[in-house]
Formats: structure tokens, sequence, C-alpha cells
């Protein structure tokens, strides 16, 4: 449910009303039983008090589990469930619809397909500007317009913030009214700095999907005892969630959306509740078991994130991204070291959430698609706007390896926050026989040694430095093999085979804007190719698609 409908009461509060209102007649009866014998009543009461301060005696011992960062508050059941009920109640009459909207002295609402930024200084260009975002409907009291050469923005309060938002996202007057009363819900608004969400209402490591962070509203469902079901983004395909409702840690008001700010500590460490990070100067594999010759089923960078699940002897139990396993000890940090390193690593990225994003050489559908990037691969971002994002796409025979493109954060396409590195699944592909002794093997386990390695534009050595086509030409020179410089030129070699029937050690070509090769990958098994990447990643491995391949060639022929 998508909206709280005040006016037909379609949320089944009757339960909480009945009791209320037998509580209430409860009282008027005693009023009047008190006039008619004030005597008995006298007599009555203290023999009440003395009933009921034994029944609290036995429910001090009840509490209400804490969820967050913060210790434990001590609750009693019945109070809190009687504050409970009064809030429910209390909020639904229609007076209260009308006095959340003259809340605000200029009305504001964001109109738009998906959300805008929030910033500290009228600036487009500069990322570090955005303290948050503006979810389509979402309210805000406008201060004042400020106009600037090529944009006008209105200054803003919402969310327990002062910023500016892009102008042209707002509507006011009788619009923004109209809008205010079809998306005031009653909402859990987090009072802590971070509190998790649960898919189930019960405190248990298995249940945690997520958190949330300080300021941050959610729609109410329905409530389970000390629990509140809330609307979330969809991810994961999981439309619903469970949050602690102990008054220390959300209060239910019925309200608006407001700004939720975005905080470089907030979003990289609250993101993990237990975060390690890899010091490894370039990879440290991830293996199945807590053994030294444990199947390797993944490969952590070095300054990448993880969340520690456990230990066993010299080995932390880890999951980043989509790969669980066993790292070595030796190569994580954690505890408050962790934390440090986490804020000072962290890059603002796109992570996509769909099965292929088109990328497009400028900011809206009317620009051209060069490009797509696939779920679940991070981009860092170089400019974000309104709806669109520049991001950094890995390859390309120049300076810094890159190509630039644009992707649409509408309809939660992408998640654009401030994250680490993660892990990457690699599970090297099992050989025999005159497999693990072919030509294809040994260029694959040869190439994937320089994992980590340096990427240096126009550089010809693996040891100090190589950019894409100068890894695969210095690659297979070592087998024999002789290609040209360039990618462009190599992609003219041997034969073009369908994705279907690629094999270890064929050549992945990539394209830029202008549809000119300009990047390549040597594929080495299970969907992954490896390539000197970027100046920032260096050589590292990716998924085969993780932007559209141009071209696949056979440079070895049957061998």
């Amino acid at each position: 449910m998508s909206k709280f409908d005040y006016m037909d009461n379609k949320i089944d509060f009757s339960e909480y009303r009945n009791r209320h209102s037998r509580i209430k007649l409860k009282k008027k009866n005693g009023n009047n039983q008190f006039f008619k014998n004030f005597m008995f009543i006298f007599v009555f009461v203290i023999v009440a008090i003395f009933l009921l301060n034994f029944v609290f005696a036995r429910f001090e011992n009840k509490t209400v589990k804490g969820d967050s960062k913060k210790s434990d508050k001590v609750v009693h059941d019945d109070e809190y469930y009687l504050n409970m009920v009064d809030s429910y109640v209390n909020k639904l009459d229609n007076k209260n619809v009308v006095d959340v909207i003259k809340s605000y002295e200029n009305l504001g609402i964001v109109k738009c397909d998906g959300y805008i930024n929030f910033r500290s200084e009228p600036n487009e260009k500069n990322t570090r500007s955005i303290i948050g975002l503006m979810n389509d409907g979402a309210a805000c009291d406008i201060l004042e317009f400020y106009s600037t050469t090529n944009k006008t923005y209105a200054k803003v309060k919402s969310g327990g913030m002062t910023g500016y938002v892009s102008n042209s996202y707002l509507v006011t007057g009788d619009e923004a009214i109209k809008i205010a009363k079809e998306s005031i819900a009653l909402r859990a608004i987090v009072l802590v700095d971070k509190l998790r969400m649960r898919s189930e209402p019960v405190i248990d490591t298995n249940t945690e999907i997520g958190t949330t962070s300080k300021g941050e509203r959610y729609i109410i469902i329905d409530r389970t005892e000390e629990w509140v079901k809330i609307e979330r983004e969809d991810e994961d395909k999981v439309s619903y969630a469970y949050l602690n409702a102990n008054p220390s840690y959300v209060s239910i008001q019925l309200c608006l959306n407001e700004a939720r700010t975005q905080n470089l500590k907030n979003d990289v460490v609250n993101y993990y509740n237990n975060i390690g990070v890899s010091t490894a100067k370039d990879y440290v594999n991830v293996r199945k078991t807590a053994k030294a010759n444990g199947q390797i089923i993944g490969k952590l960078p070095g300054k990448a994130g993880c969340e520690i699940l456990g230990e066993s002897g010299g080995y932390y139990k880890i999951k980043s991204g989509l790969v669980t396993g066993y790292v070595s000890k030796q190569y994580l940090s954690t505890g408050k070291k962790a934390e440090t390193l986490a804020i000072e690593y962290a890059d603002l990225r796109a992570i996509i959430k769909i099965a292929a994003l088109k990328v497009r050489t400028g900011p809206g559908t009317n620009y051209k698609q060069w490009t797509r990037v696939t779920k679940e691969e991070t981009y860092i971002v170089t400019e974000q706007l309104d709806g669109w994002v520049e991001i950094e796409i890995d390859g390309g025979d120049s300076k810094n390896g890159t190509n630039k493109g644009y992707i649409s954060t509408s309809k939660n396409y992408v998640e654009v926050r401030y994250a680490l590195e993660q892990a990457i699944q690699y599970t090297p592909v099992s050989t025999t026989g005159k497999t693990s002794t072919s030509l294809r093997n040994k260029i694959k386990e040869f190439a994937v040694k320089y994992i980590g390695g340096k990427y240096v534009w126009g550089g010809n050595s693996l040891s100090t430095g190589v950019d894409c086509s100068g890894f695969v030409q210095q690659v297979y020179k070592n087998f024999g093999v002789k290609l040209p410089r360039v990618s462009k030129d190599q992609a003219t070699q041997g034969v073009a085979v369908k994705s279907a029937n690629k094999k270890v050690g064929d050549l992945v070509f990539y394209s830029n804007s202008n549809n000119v090769i300009d990047h390549v990958g040597i594929y080495i098994g299970n969907n992954q190719i490896v390539h000197a990447a970027s100046s920032r990643t260096g050589i590292r491995i990716s998924s085969w698609n993780y932007r559209d391949p141009v071209t696949i060639r056979n440079v070895l022929g049957n061998k």
C-alpha cells in the first residue's frame, strides 16, 4: 500500500479504538461511582493502587529490546501499548491532516521521476555540496529563491536541514496542497544515527536487511507489538521491512516525507554492522572454507569493504558484494581503524540495480545511447545532476583509462551513495589432463597473476605498468603470440566468435561513445575478463559484459 487513506480508514485500527473506548468508559463509570459513594471509592482506590503497584512491579522486568547502537531503554508493556494506541487514534482525524499542511509557512513539494539533490550551496558541479536528497512528493519550507548563471534554486528547510534544490522540480500553491493531501501518511521518523531494518519482527542476524539513518521517514503499513511494518524502496524484491518502534528509536507522526541526509560517515560506516576494510596491496583471496588451501571463490581488492560475520582461527568470515567466504585476518582492519579507513577510501558511487541500464552521451533521453552497464556493478560518480549522474567507466586507450557517460537515477534504477569497493566473484576454472596444460589455460593463469598491477597509459611492462592493449600484448607475447599494440588494431586479428561460443583466452573488445574500439580484456571463463581497467583500479577482474562488448575475437585458433 503506497498511501494511507484517512477518509475511508482503510487500515483497520478498530481493535485499538475499541480498547481505547473501553478505557474511557471505565474512567467515566468510575467518576459516576465516585460521586455516589465517596468513601467506597476512596477505599477502592487505595486497594487498586496497592494492586497496580504489585502488577507494575511484575512488569518491570519486561523491556523493549534495543535495535540500534544506543543502549536499551526499559518501557512498561502496558504503558507502551496504550501510548501507541492513543497515537494512532488521535492522528486519524481530518483536522490533523490540515494541521500538517499549515505547519509549513511556504509549502513546496518535489515533483520528479525519482529524487532530486539537496545541496549545501547552489552549485551542481560540486558533488561534495550534496548533503541529502528529496524523493518525489517530499515537502519543504521555501525560504527564498536564488539564481545562478544557468539555473534557479530555492533555498529551503526540510528534514532538519537548510540548503538548495532546483526550483524547476518544486511546485507551490494549490498544486502543492493537493499533492500534500494525497501524500500525508502515518510515518515512522528515525531518531537515532543507525536503526536496523528487518525482514521479520525479530532481533536476529538473519533478519537484517538494511539500515536507516537519523531523520529518515517511512510510511507505516501495520504494527506488530513493539514493531512497525514500513514501506521501503524496492530493493532486492522486498517492498517492506520492520523497525523497532521503541519511542527512543522512532517517532510516529502523521506527516509528509522530507529530505534525507546524505552523510559520508553515515553512508559508509553505517552500511555495515561490523565493518572490515582490506589492507591488501592488490587483492586477497576469498575462500570457501577457513583453510589455506580452501577453494577460491572471490577476490577482495585493497581498500575494499566487507561485513565481518564471524571468525575461525586465523580467518574472518566476510560478506562483500555477492561474495561470502573467508579471508585471512592479516589482510583486514576492523573496529575504529576500519571506520577511519572507510571514510578515507570511500568514493561517491553509482550501484546499478537493474539487469542492464543505458549509458548516454549526455544527461537526457535525447542524447545517444552508446553502451549499457549491468546489475551490481559499481561506478565512480564524477558529476551528480537532478535525475542523472555522470560515471566513469573503466577501460580505454587514454591517459586515465576511463570513459564517461550519463545514467538515469529515476525509478530506483541506481543507488548513489558513498561506498567502498566490494569483492569480486572469481573461481578458477577447474582443469584436468590436457586442458590444464593447454595454451589457453596457461595464458589465463599467467594473466591473473597480475591482478592489482598498475595501469600506465602507453605502458608496456607487466611489472611497472601497462594500459589495456599493452597488457594483452605483453601477456600473449610471453607465449609467442604477436599482437598489434592498440586495441582497435588487435580487434582485426583472428576470427570473430559468438558470445555463446567464447573460450578462455579469447579477446573481448569494447567501444567508446564515438563507436571506436578503445578497450580490450582477456576472457578467463565464468563470464569474466581480466583487464588493465584504469589508473584508479589497475589490473582487475570484471564481468565480461560490464559494458556492452562490440566483438569477441579468437586469436589462438584451435589451440
